[in-house]
């Protein structure tokens, strides 16, 4: 593949052949060339100005494989930000982080300029999310990949100026930084959006060579969390257990959540709520449930542990390193965060938890949180070697640490993380239809994390988790829990936490038929799209431009997604919605619902879908 560029005062221009496929603006003050050095696996070009230098590096690749240009630009003083422009022009583009209000593609998010970094986007809106990589990719058949070296800050469609916006900067969290700051990136041109993400996959972001446990897979987990939030205790636990057989459902585990120890930061059982830990664990395993529990990197000051880890200097210190750097979290205004890059943190962390699994026999746990946002304000670390420059790289050895427990953890944050085999959770999403962290949203964060290698995508809880609950108590809306049950179904992995019967008899049959449905038709399918996933990197659930890259219906829609390449999914997802419009992309497929054969792309207007149904095609080979 030939592209040519040119470089005109803070323009950047790739072309190839006539037509212009992107456009990088902003690359500092007026630029003029210095030298050129061919290195025969490379050419690169050299540019000065008055605040920076410009280096251009074009790689001499393989046939087929896409064009690689790497850009890189140093200031010529300390705390003088770079920043570039790349215009999104007429492409759709995917990637980056989970948002609080997800669409795909993201040209329609908007975000104004914030340091990029893992960040829990249900407390911090707009917000980089919990999951995220410096990765961007469009339509046109190019892609953006930020060095992870780089102090970023990040802008999207600020005040719809069509801009995705890099910068290097170093305020705020990055106030170590003091050599004169590099802002270093990678464009990846290729003849398709699938080509060249897939070798952005096999180059950069890498993914999974291993599967969750299979139990996690094939049938629901179970969570205390929607339905009794902190309000838990060794009868409700029991109890819940009781309901799920007594209707018969499918499980895999019981999770038991937020709050069930003493205080926050001990790994143990409140002993006034759990006053015979042991033996309902026993019980919920007589009676064929695994068992998992919540667990966290913070400790709140009035705990045992935090006096424990201020002594041995296990908790990231203050500014001034003399003290432990208190956080606030959504449990607590006063607490410390664990100091992952300590050795002797980790080894103490990780005992604590083990002994506390041994003790009760406990099968796994449910990591929260993560993110480098809950850190202090200017941190120090035990080491810096891991941390320096991208602060995001405690996600990274948080969930580390967190696989060293098993393929049946969960985890919430991912960066850089893509090879563990472990379910990723879809931050908390609320009890309601739209795109604002609604049921809306749910389909675009799924494509979206696999689209960055994290395959294993878990879906949260069915319906939300009821913080705003409708009509009915503390419930989420009855019409909006089968709509969103159904679109889980057909998810790497369901979860419920409200239970179908606090609704009614005909949402019980219809939840019992879908969980049916996963262990019987779906599950096999994902085992097999997770065989594909272990040699390239293919998402599990995929958009539909990857099953044709070329048909541009495919770029915009995310209401439909595809499970491997078997399995076409159109849910509803709008209140009161009977009936939808779905699209068949490429191929021969076979109507689930009337045996019907459409041979794509068409579209299948109007198509009638009452509560009980969601459509579903399989592809004929």
């Amino acid at each position: 593949m030939v592209v040519e560029f040119e470089v005109v005062n803070n323009e950047l221009t790739i072309r190839r052949g006539e037509r212009q496929i992107l456009k990088i603006e902003s690359l500092g003050g007026s630029f003029t060339r210095s030298k050129t050095e061919d290195r025969g696996n490379a050419n690169t070009h050299r540019y000065v100005s008055d605040d920076a230098t410009l280096q251009i590096t074009e790689d001499h690749v393989r046939g087929g494989d896409p064009c690689r240009i790497q850009i890189r630009r140093e200031a010529t003083r300390p705390n003088l930000p770079l920043e570039d422009a790349i215009v999104l022009d007429d492409a759709f583009w995917f990637g980056g982080a989970e948002i609080y209000e997800q669409r795909w593609p993201i040209n329609e998010q908007m975000h104004g300029m914030s340091a990029y970094i893992t960040k829990d986007p249900f407390n911090f809106v707009p917000g980089h999310g919990s999951v995220q990589e410096r990765y961007w990719v469009s339509t046109s058949g190019f892609a953006v990949v930020v060095d992870p070296g780089v102090p970023l800050y990040v802008s999207l469609n600020q005040n719809r100026d069509g801009r995705l916006r890099l910068r290097a900067d170093n305020k705020e969290r990055y106030e170590h930084v003091s050599e004169p700051l590099h802002l270093s990136y990678t464009i990846l041109i290729g003849n398709s959006i699938k080509s060249v993400h897939q070798f952005a996959q096999k180059r950069f972001l890498g993914w999974p060579k291993s599967i969750p446990h299979t139990s996690m897979i094939r049938r629901p987990i179970w969570s205390t969390w929607a339905r009794f939030k902190a309000d838990i205790d060794q009868e409700k636990v029991l109890q819940f257990s009781l309901e799920i057989l007594e209707h018969n459902f499918l499980f895999s585990q019981l999770e038991i959540d937020d709050k069930y120890s003493s205080e926050y930061g001990e790994f143990d059982f409140d002993a006034a709520k759990f006053p015979d830990a042991s033996g309902m664990v026993e019980k919920l395993h007589e009676n064929g449930f695994l068992v998992t529990v919540w667990v966290h990197p913070f400790a709140n000051c009035d705990s045992a542990a935090y006096d424990d880890g201020r002594r041995h200097r296990f908790w990231v210190q203050n500014e001034m390193g003399d003290n432990p750097g208190h956080v606030a979290w959504w449990q607590g205004e006063n607490a410390a965060i664990l100091d992952v890059t300590n050795p002797a943190a980790f080894d103490w962390f990780v005992s604590r938890l083990t002994a506390f699994q041994k003790q009760y026999k406990i099968d796994s746990f449910k990591f929260d949180a993560g993110e480098a946002n809950f850190l202090p304000i200017l941190p120090k670390f035990s080491s810096t070697d891991e941390i320096k420059d991208d602060i995001s790289n405690y996600t990274t050895l948080f969930v580390d640490m967190a696989s060293i427990f098993g393929n049946l953890v969960e985890v919430r944050s991912g960066y850089r993380t893509q090879r563990h085999g472990l379910f990723v959770r879809i931050m908390d999403l609320d009890s309601k239809w739209g795109y604002d962290n609604g049921l809306r949203s749910l389909i675009p964060k799924a494509l979206l994390f696999g689209l960055l290698g994290y395959p294993f995508v878990l879906p949260d809880m069915i319906g939300g988790n009821a913080y705003n609950g409708s009509d009915v108590g503390k419930i989420p809306d009855r019409e909006l829990f089968v709509r969103w049950a159904q679109v889980t179904a057909y998810f790497p992995a369901m979860q419920f936490s409200i239970a179908p019967w606090q609704y009614d008899h005909q949402v019980v049959a219809v939840c019992k038929h879908l969980v049916e449905i996963h262990d019987q038709i779906v599950y096999p399918a994902i085992v097999r799209a997770a065989q594909t996933t272990a040699v390239d990197g293919s998402p599990i659930l995929r958009p539909l431009w990857w099953i044709d890259p070329t048909d541009s219906v495919c770029h915009t829609i995310d209401s439909q997604f595809v499970v491997g390449d078997e399995i076409l999914v159109a849910p509803i997802l709008d209140k009161d919605a009977t009936m939808r419009d779905i699209y068949v992309p490429s191929g021969s497929w076979t109507d689930d619902t009337t045996s019907d054969v459409h041979v794509g792309p068409k579209w299948l207007k109007h198509y009638p879908v009452p509560l009980e149904k969601i459509p579903t095609f399989t592809k004929n080979v």
